[in-house]
This record gives structure tokens, C-alpha cells and sequence, in this order.
């Protein structure tokens, strides 16, 4: 979903770019180029809003970077202890509790007012389209007149048109158009339309057909309908509408002389008399209105020679697909933001998780000596490994008000008593955070959480907790899969995510989450919210890690 969502700012941020580039720069390019050029260069844009997606390159241009998360700061130091192998793997919960629905997100929000418009902007077009046409039907007769029915045959055979189109009087009209993708009609204004006109209407009309443009116009409403809330991509519709005109009037009046040309223009100024506010989209419409008049004229009378305009056609197929060269919107990138102190300790590609299932049965029990020295342990916290499951299990379906699992299962193992560890708070334990999660997760993670004001509420007692607002979301601090997401007794709704280096975090205290166990994830993924489930009198957010 919110890739999706980047995406589709992207595009509609770097094609209105691209728009407003193409419609400053048309006085100039229609000197040099045909209209019909110039008309299918549009296409090409148009298929670019379609298509949200675009090659995404290391080096950009412009680089605008959403707040997604905040990023907490890394410190690294020349010294850092060796990480082991292995960690917590997936334990079975006999004792759960019923799931609650998680909090709605700014982006499920997003989502679905962008699909709302959308469904809205198009019923709305089709609706009216539909009434257009089904009044037409109801007040337009066959045309029975031989002679036009023979100049109408006579100019599809000349054009090569293998299509049977029939052609109506319609008294609600108010300039010639042509109506149907499938089943294609000319509908007629009811007026006195002189034979040479009446060629020239017919001629017009059948060229947007051999030239396919309804399905053009079908294709700028679909991304009108996908960028609905950009007005820029409504402005660049009326101009295609314009240009599509004056294209086909080119094509009409080509190889002709002065004189000819100054009879079509007298043709379409005659239809000013029968227009109508009754239209629709899906046409071509003959007249066009007036605001385009002058245009049309001016291009019907230019006699000059010009390029077919491939050039510009290629141009626009290399700038669409070039658009995620020139510009990159993306979350903030963590290693960018983070500040680093050091950097001796080098930065490692996080790589994802294959999909293989691993058999939690396979694990062997491990004891740990009561000779750990606490100071040692002080110092390196989670240094030895935890897969005791079968102990795991037994303490989880322990209910007894002091039972923590994690904690009770790590004291068994080490022989260390909870009083052996450290506290601090603030600066102290945001130093604590990265030092800990640093030599464990490497310079490439995030804090948890969207708000810098959070971390000066951090406290580290054993394990690292942070008072912050119900439902905040909580976000991933590294890419990962999900190992367990469900109750667990004392942490409340938790979430465990192993690393690809085998390191694995919990998030308690949820008022939900956000996944399910099995799931991958990556950095910033919303994973649950705050809340507070299991032992704690506040909304807070445990962070713990568990074994390296």
C-alpha cells in the first residue's frame, strides 16, 4: 500500500512537471511540427499517468524525501563485541487472548479517499455519457437520404474503412459528432448542410475514427479518473481535446489549396448557430467550441510545411520513462538521517529472508553456568543465545502475576538476578539503545517510533521502554520476519522480528498489531500500535532484544 501510494505521488508529481514543461513550450514546437505529431505525443503522457510505475535509478535529479519515520541516531565504536549466531525462534502460545482490530493508519485513510474519488469521478462521467446517449437515441431518426448515404459510402471506401457506420439526424444536437467504440454512429445537427459541408463533416468524422481517437479519449479519462485530485492533469485533457481537432482538420484540408481551406473554416464557423450545452466526453465533437476557434483556423489556413513531428513523439517516450531519473520521491532513507560518530565499523547490505520454514522442534536445550560474572553481562547484555523452548513454553503458560517469561527464562540461564541490571534514562538510555541495538542490528536501523520528542522519555531497565501515545503506530526497526505475533504473558500483545542476521526484537505492551507470524516485513513497515496490554499502568512501547 505504500509503495503504491509513492508511486502514484511520484507519477502525478513528475508528469504534471512534464505537462506544464509540453503546454510551455507548444507555441514553439507548433512552428516547426504537425498538430498530429504534437496530438500523440500527449498519448504518450497520457499512457505515462496511467501507468504509475517507472525505472528507478541510484542517481536522480530532484530527490524529495517523505517523512515516513524518524530515524534514531547510530553511534559506533571501534570496539564492538562479535555477534553470535544464533536466536529466539518460533514458540507455540497455548494461552491467548481474543484479538483486537488495529487502528487505521494515514495511509488506509489515503487509500481509500484516492479510490473513492476515483469511483466517484468515473460513475459520474459514465453517467452522464449514458443519459447523453440515450436521449440522442431517443430523439435522432436514420438518415434516408440517398445522396448523403452515398457520399457517407463513398468516403469509407476511399479511406480504406472496412466498418459499417450509419448516420443519424439528432434534434438535441448541436454540432456533428460520432458516438461508440463498438457500435459506431454519426449523429447530425438537424440544419441545412450543403453537400460540399456535409463532405467535409463526414470526411471529419471518419478520420477520428480511422485514427482511433474515441479510445484515446477513453484513455484520458482513465487518468483523469487515477489523478482525480491533480489539476493539472484536467488542464492537459481540454488541450489534448483542442489539439485533436485541429489534427484532424489538417488531415481534412491536406493537399488542398486556399480556397478549399477557407470553405472548411467557413464550415465549422457555420455550426456556431446550432450548438448545444448537450455533450459528452466520450465524442469527437466537430465544432469544439469557441475558445478554440482562432487556433483552428490559423492552423486551417497555414500552408506552411512542417515535420511530422516523430522527434517529439520519441522525445516524450524518452523523458515518460526517464521521469524516475529526473525525479525520486521515497521514504527518508535511515543512513542519511542518522547521525554516526565513527565509522569504523562498516555498513552491511541487509539482505531478505529466503522463504524456507524452519522446524521449531529441532532445537536443542542449552543451559547456561551460574559462574556468568554480572559485570560481564552488564557490559554485553545478550550475549549468550536463547533456545530453551520447551522452558519458554512452560513459563508463558504460567499466569501468576510476576511472571515475565523472557526475563525468568534469560535469569534461569545465566543464573542473573533482575536487580543485576542496570537502569538509566534519557541521554544515557538513548546511548544505551544504540550501543545495544547498534553491535547487534548494525548502522542500519530506525527508532520504532515517528516522534523525536518520544526519546527523551526512554528508559532502559533490562529491557528498553518508552511511554508514547495510544495507537502510535510502531514501525519495524530493521526488515524481517515476523516469529511470533500474538499475547505473550507480561509483555502483553507482542511482536518478535528476526533479522536476517538471526537477531531477533520484541515490541510489547501493543494495544494491536499489525501482523501475523510468518509475515516479512521491511524497515518502517507499520507492525502494530501503541497501547498498554500486559504489565504496565501506561501506554508504552517495549523494545527488547533477544539474544544475538
Amino acid at each position: 500500500m505504500q509503495s503504491f501510494l509513492i508511486a502514484l505521488l511520484t507519477c502525478t508529481i513528475t508528469m504534471s512537471v512534464l505537462v506544464i514543461f509540453y503546454s510551455a513550450i507548444m507555441p514553439l514546437l507548433a512552428k516547426r511540427y504537425s498538430a498530429k505529431g504534437r496530438y500523440y505525443a500527449w498519448l504518450i503522457i497520457v499512457i505515462g499517468l496511467i501507468i504509475p510505475f517507472r525505472p528507478q535509478f541510484v542517481n536522480v535529479i530532484v530527490e524529495v524525501d517523505l517523512p515516513i519515520r524518524t530515524v534514531m541516531p547510530i553511534m559506533q565504536e571501534t570496539d564492538v563485541t562479535s555477534v553470535a549466531e544464533n536466536a529466539l525462534k518460533v514458540f507455540q502460545i497455548n494461552n491467548v487472548t481474543p484479538p483486537t482490530l488495529p487502528a487505521v493508519s494515514w495511509r488506509q485513510i489515503a487509500i481509500v479517499i484516492w479510490i473513492l474519488g476515483m469511483l466517484a469521478f468515473l460513475l459520474c462521467r459514465l453517467i452522464k455519457h449514458y443519459c447523453f446517449v440515450k436521449m440522442a437515441n431517443r430523439w435522432s431518426e436514420r438518415v434516408t437520404d440517398e445522396k448523403s448515404l452515398s457520399m457517407l459510402q463513398a468516403l469509407i471506401t476511399k479511406m480504406g474503412i472496412k466498418k459499417n457506420i450509419n448516420l443519424y439526424l439528432c434534434s438535441c444536437i448541436g454540432s456533428p459528432m460520432m458516438i461508440g467504440f463498438v457500435k459506431t454512429r454519426i449523429f447530425l445537427p438537424k440544419a441545412d448542410l450543403a453537400q460540399d459541408e456535409l463532405n467535409f463533416i463526414l470526411k471529419h468524422e471518419l478520420i477520428h475514427y480511422k485514427r482511433k481517437d474515441l479510445l484515446y479519449k477513453y484513455m484520458v479519462l482513465v487518468a483523469m479518473a487515477i489523478h482525480w485530485f491533480n489539476p493539472i492533469v484536467h488542464l492537459m485533457s481540454k488541450a489534448i481535446e483542442v489539439l485533436c481537432e485541429i489534427s484532424c482538420d489538417a488531415d481534412v484540408v491536406r493537399s488542398t489549396d486556399s480556397n478549399t481551406r477557407q470553405h472548411y473554416s467557413e464550415t465549422i464557423i457555420g455550426v456556431v448557430k446550432y450548438q448545444s450545452k448537450l455533450k459528452t466526453a466520450l465524442s469527437t465533437n466537430f465544432f469544439g467550441g469557441k475558445k478554440s476557434m482562432k487556433k483552428r483556423i490559423f492552423s486551417i489556413m497555414d500552408t506552411s510545411s512542417k515535420k511530422a513531428g516523430v522527434a517529439i513523439i520519441c522525445f516524450a517516450i524518452v523523458i515518460t520513462l526517464g521521469t524516475g531519473f529526473a525525479f525520486s520521491v521515497n521514504a527518508a532513507n535511515p543512513s542519511s538521517i542518522g547521525t554516526t560518530i565513527n565509522n569504523s565499523v562498516p555498513s552491511e547490505t541487509v539482505e531478505k529472508h529466503s522463504n524456507q520454514e524452519q522446524n521449531t522442534n529441532n532445537h536443542e536445550n542449552t543451559t547456561t553456568t551460574n559462574e556468568t560474572d554480572p559485570q560481564m553481562y552488564n557490559n554485553n547484555i545478550y550475549s549468550e543465545p536463547i533456545n530453551n523452548w520447551d522452558t519458554m513454553k512452560e513459563l508463558n503458560n504460567d499466569t501468576s502475576s510476576d511472571n515475565d517469561p523472557l526475563s525468568k527464562f534469560e535469569n534461569k540461564l545465566r543464573g542473573i538476578n533482575e536487580e543485576q541490571y542496570e537502569s538509566v534514562i534519557g541521554d544515557e538510555a538513548v546511548k544505551k539503545f544504540n550501543d545495544v541495538f547498534g553491535d547487534a542490528l548494525g548502522n542500519d536501523f530506525i527508532f520504532p517510533l515517528d516522534n523525536n520528542e518520544y526519546m527523551k522519555n526512554l528508559e532502559y531497565y533490562g529491557a528498553f521502554s518508552v511511554v508514547a501515545d495510544k495507537n502510535e503506530e510502531i514501525y519495524a526497526m530493521t526488515d524481517g520476519k515476523v516469529i511470533f505475533a500474538d499475547y505473550l504473558n507480561g509483555y502483553g500483545n507482542s511482536v518478535i522480528i528476526e533479522d536476517n542476521n538471526k537477531q531477533a526484537v520484541i515490541y510489547g505492551h501493543c494495544d494491536s498489531v499489525n501482523v501475523k507470524e510468518g509475515d516479512y516485513v521491511s524497515q518502517s513497515d507499520i507492525i502494530g500500535f501503541v497501547g498498554s496490554s500486559g504489565y504496565t499502568a501506561d501506554d508504552r512501547l517495549l523494545i527488547r532484544l533477544l539474544g544475538d
